[in-house]
Protein backbone atom coordinates (compact mmCIF):
# COMPACT_ATOMS: atom_id res chain seq x y z
CA UNK A 1 0.00 0.00 0.00
CA UNK A 2 1.18 3.24 -1.02
CA UNK A 3 1.68 5.45 2.12
CA UNK A 4 0.87 8.32 0.52
CA UNK A 5 -2.89 7.27 0.07
CA UNK A 6 -5.11 7.28 2.30
CA UNK A 7 -7.34 4.56 2.56
CA UNK A 8 -11.53 4.92 3.77
CA UNK A 9 -11.86 2.29 6.27
CA UNK A 10 -14.79 -0.75 5.20
CA UNK A 11 -18.21 1.28 6.38
CA UNK A 12 -20.66 -1.63 6.87
CA UNK A 13 -24.60 -0.61 5.95
CA UNK A 14 -27.28 -2.00 7.62
CA UNK A 15 -29.54 -4.87 5.39
CA UNK A 16 -33.15 -5.52 5.46
CA UNK A 17 -34.13 -5.91 8.89
CA UNK A 18 -31.67 -4.54 11.15
CA UNK A 19 -31.82 -0.95 12.78
CA UNK A 20 -28.32 0.69 12.25
CA UNK A 21 -28.81 3.70 14.44
CA UNK A 22 -32.34 3.71 14.06
CA UNK A 23 -31.98 3.70 10.22
CA UNK A 24 -34.97 2.00 9.46
CA UNK A 25 -37.10 4.22 11.65
CA UNK A 26 -35.86 6.84 10.06
CA UNK A 27 -36.49 5.74 6.23
CA UNK A 28 -39.77 4.77 7.78
CA UNK A 29 -40.55 8.26 8.79
CA UNK A 30 -39.86 9.38 5.59
CA UNK A 31 -41.77 7.02 3.70
CA UNK A 32 -44.68 7.85 6.11
CA UNK A 33 -43.92 12.12 5.40
CA UNK A 34 -43.25 11.85 2.06
CA UNK A 35 -47.13 11.92 1.27
CA UNK A 36 -48.35 14.50 3.97
CA UNK A 37 -45.52 17.14 3.40
CA UNK A 38 -46.30 21.20 2.78
CA UNK A 39 -43.82 23.52 1.51
CA UNK A 40 -44.65 27.19 3.04
CA UNK A 41 -41.89 29.81 1.47
CA UNK A 42 -42.04 32.54 4.50
CA UNK A 43 -40.50 35.59 4.89
CA UNK A 44 -37.92 35.34 7.76
CA UNK A 45 -38.87 36.87 11.47
CA UNK A 46 -35.93 39.38 12.83
CA UNK A 47 -34.50 37.34 15.74
CA UNK A 48 -33.09 39.19 19.17
CA UNK A 49 -32.58 36.05 20.99
CA UNK A 50 -28.46 36.20 21.84
CA UNK A 51 -27.85 32.82 22.77
CA UNK A 52 -27.15 29.62 20.84
CA UNK A 53 -29.22 26.73 21.77
CA UNK A 54 -27.20 23.60 22.48
CA UNK A 55 -24.51 21.91 20.33
CA UNK A 56 -24.90 25.60 18.12
CA UNK A 57 -21.52 26.64 18.79
CA UNK A 58 -20.37 23.10 17.44
CA UNK A 59 -22.32 23.45 14.45
CA UNK A 60 -21.16 27.30 13.72
CA UNK A 61 -17.20 25.78 13.95
CA UNK A 62 -18.28 23.22 11.63
CA UNK A 63 -19.79 25.66 8.62
CA UNK A 64 -16.69 28.01 9.61
CA UNK A 65 -14.64 25.43 8.98
CA UNK A 66 -15.83 24.63 5.67
CA UNK A 67 -17.84 21.68 6.45
CA UNK A 68 -21.41 21.54 5.12
CA UNK A 69 -23.01 19.25 7.94
CA UNK A 70 -26.34 17.20 8.08
CA UNK A 71 -27.71 18.70 10.75
CA UNK A 72 -30.43 17.37 13.44
CA UNK A 73 -32.65 19.76 15.49
CA UNK A 74 -34.33 17.38 17.87
CA UNK A 75 -37.07 18.27 19.83
CA UNK A 76 -38.30 15.46 21.41
CA UNK A 77 -38.52 13.99 25.46
CA UNK A 78 -34.96 12.24 24.45
CA UNK A 79 -33.60 14.76 22.64
CA UNK A 80 -30.43 14.48 24.49
CA UNK A 81 -29.30 11.45 24.42
CA UNK A 82 -30.35 11.43 20.33
CA UNK A 83 -28.00 14.67 20.00
CA UNK A 84 -25.09 12.51 21.73
CA UNK A 85 -25.56 9.88 19.86
CA UNK A 86 -24.82 11.82 16.67
CA UNK A 87 -20.81 13.38 15.26
CA UNK A 88 -19.98 16.61 16.85
CA UNK A 89 -21.38 19.75 14.79
CA UNK A 90 -24.21 18.15 13.52
CA UNK A 91 -27.06 17.93 15.92
CA UNK A 92 -29.37 20.86 17.66
CA UNK A 93 -31.32 20.21 20.57
CA UNK A 94 -34.54 22.18 21.64
CA UNK A 95 -34.67 21.81 25.19
CA UNK A 96 -38.30 20.70 26.40
CA UNK A 97 -40.11 23.49 27.69
CA UNK A 98 -38.10 25.92 25.79
CA UNK A 99 -39.84 28.52 23.42
CA UNK A 100 -37.61 27.90 19.60
CA UNK A 101 -38.00 32.18 19.50
CA UNK A 102 -35.60 31.89 22.76
CA UNK A 103 -32.16 31.06 20.50
CA UNK A 104 -30.43 32.32 18.08
CA UNK A 105 -30.59 29.28 15.47
CA UNK A 106 -26.83 28.50 13.59
CA UNK A 107 -26.87 29.51 9.67
CA UNK A 108 -26.24 25.79 8.16
CA UNK A 109 -26.49 26.22 4.08
CA UNK A 110 -26.99 23.03 3.65
CA UNK A 111 -30.15 22.46 5.02
CA UNK A 112 -31.85 21.56 8.58
CA UNK A 113 -33.94 18.37 9.26
CA UNK A 114 -36.09 19.08 12.28
CA UNK A 115 -37.01 16.12 13.99
CA UNK A 116 -40.13 16.43 16.23
CA UNK A 117 -42.13 13.46 16.20
CA UNK A 118 -45.75 14.16 18.72
CA UNK A 119 -45.00 17.62 18.32
CA UNK A 120 -48.02 20.02 17.62
CA UNK A 121 -47.94 21.57 13.91
CA UNK A 122 -47.60 24.97 15.46
CA UNK A 123 -44.59 24.27 17.48
CA UNK A 124 -43.19 21.82 14.28
CA UNK A 125 -43.80 25.13 12.15
CA UNK A 126 -42.48 27.66 14.85
CA UNK A 127 -39.27 25.80 15.07
CA UNK A 128 -38.30 25.42 11.52
CA UNK A 129 -39.60 29.17 10.86
CA UNK A 130 -36.81 30.04 13.45
CA UNK A 131 -34.20 28.01 11.84
CA UNK A 132 -34.88 29.21 8.72
CA UNK A 133 -35.12 33.24 9.90
CA UNK A 134 -31.67 32.45 11.29
CA UNK A 135 -30.32 32.27 7.60
CA UNK A 136 -30.45 28.46 7.00
CA UNK A 137 -32.28 28.07 3.64
CA UNK A 138 -34.59 25.21 4.26
CA UNK A 139 -35.77 23.39 7.40
CA UNK A 140 -37.55 20.00 6.71
CA UNK A 141 -39.42 19.37 9.87
CA UNK A 142 -40.89 15.80 10.64
CA UNK A 143 -43.53 16.02 13.59
CA UNK A 144 -46.80 14.74 14.81
CA UNK A 145 -48.09 11.45 13.23
CA UNK A 146 -45.30 11.26 10.71
CA UNK A 147 -46.46 14.44 9.20
CA UNK A 148 -43.92 16.57 7.53
CA UNK A 149 -43.80 20.64 6.74
CA UNK A 150 -40.66 22.42 4.43
CA UNK A 151 -39.46 25.37 5.38
CA UNK A 152 -38.02 28.07 3.35
CA UNK A 153 -37.13 31.52 2.57
CA UNK A 154 -39.72 33.28 -0.22
CA UNK A 155 -36.43 34.40 -1.75
CA UNK A 156 -34.63 30.61 -1.89
CA UNK A 157 -38.78 29.48 -3.01
CA UNK A 158 -38.79 31.97 -5.63
CA UNK A 159 -34.94 30.85 -6.80
CA UNK A 160 -36.26 27.76 -7.04
CA UNK A 161 -39.22 28.13 -9.35
CA UNK A 162 -37.03 30.34 -11.85
CA UNK A 163 -34.38 27.75 -11.78
CA UNK A 164 -37.00 24.99 -12.68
Amino acid sequence: MNPQKRQRPQVRTAGAGENHRGLDATRAFYAAAADKQVVIPITPVKCTAKRLPPYGHDVEQAVAAGKSPNVFLFATPDAWDRARNRTRGTALVLPPGDEPEAYRWPCVPSGVFVCAPGASRDLAFRLARAVVSGGTQLAFAVFGDGEALIVRTAAHAAELERAA
